[in-house]
């Protein structure tokens, strides 16, 4: 089979900026001194930092989230394969990760420009690749070769390297929007309420936003000025631990 999956995946990730470049994992940093229970009601008394510090030390507490970034249209992106060449491949429309924030236990989905798309499934340190036949032809499959790969998971760690793994993987992803969030500055707090719920909106310049859940102090939507996508987080503590799919769903390649 040609590398060139990797590639398309490496460009995904980048494309859609899911981590600022570090390959080694940031952590959440902890709230400050001012933090408020995770479980307290809104309070109109609260000042934006108290909010956002309540918000910290609820996040570095949770163990697993779904985290959606939608970029909108596919754009023409470059990437660095393995071997260091350059090649064109499509950014993404959407990136959906899901999984632990302990651990490497996480499913990513993939859809991109031209009706590619693909699932990036880590289990127990193992990764599988699972794509449509537009993903494999992108990624120049033989048609006889693709026949044999679509609805199947492909076994090979090789595929993708570690820096793209660690820009797809949950952890990775809140620790960013943990910087981001802080780097915006956001000084407006407002209450408000959202799908029955009550939140607090954190409000900066332009269109600049986090949704927080006044009952569990997690945030549900953040919107920052750096970026041109917002990101849609759900599912904290509840989206349960992958497993490996069965064997004979699984296509190993040496």
């Amino acid at each position: 089979m040609k590398y060139r999956p990797l590639v398309v995946l490496g460009s995904c990730a980048l494309a859609l900026g899911l981590v600022a470049g570090c390959s080694a994992k940031p952590a959440v940093s902890g709230a400050g001194s001012s933090a408020s229970s995770a479980s307290s009601s809104a309070s109109p008394s609260r000042s934006a930092g108290e909010v956002i510090d309540a918000m910290m030390k609820a996040m570095q507490q949770a163990t697993s989230v779904r985290i959606a970034q939608v970029q909108g249209s596919g754009s023409s992106a470059q990437a660095s394969g393995s071997a260091g060449a350059s090649a064109s491949a499509a950014a993404p429309v959407s990136v959906v990760s899901e999984g632990s924030l302990t651990g490497a236990n996480y499913l990513s989905d993939l859809s991109l420009a031209g009706g590619s798309h693909v699932n990036v499934l880590v289990v127990d340190d193992q990764t599988y690749l699972q794509g449509n036949d537009a993903y494999w032809a992108s990624a120049g499959s033989p048609e006889d070769l693709r026949r044999t790969l679509v609805g199947k998971w492909v076994s090979k760690q090789a595929m993708i390297d570690g820096s793209t793994l660690n820009k797809l993987e949950p952890s990775t992803v809140i620790a960013e929007q943990v910087a981001d969030i802080r780097g915006q500055g956001f000084k407006e707090v407002e209450q408000d309420t959202r799908d029955g719920r009550q939140v607090f909106r954190l409000r900066a310049n332009g269109d600049a936003e986090v949704v927080i859940d006044a009952a569990t102090m997690l945030p549900s939507h953040v919107k920052v000025s750096s970026r041109s996508f917002p990101t849609d987080l759900s599912e904290w503590n509840a989206v349960p631990l992958k497993t490996a799919p069965p064997e004979d769903q699984i296509v190993k390649v040496s």
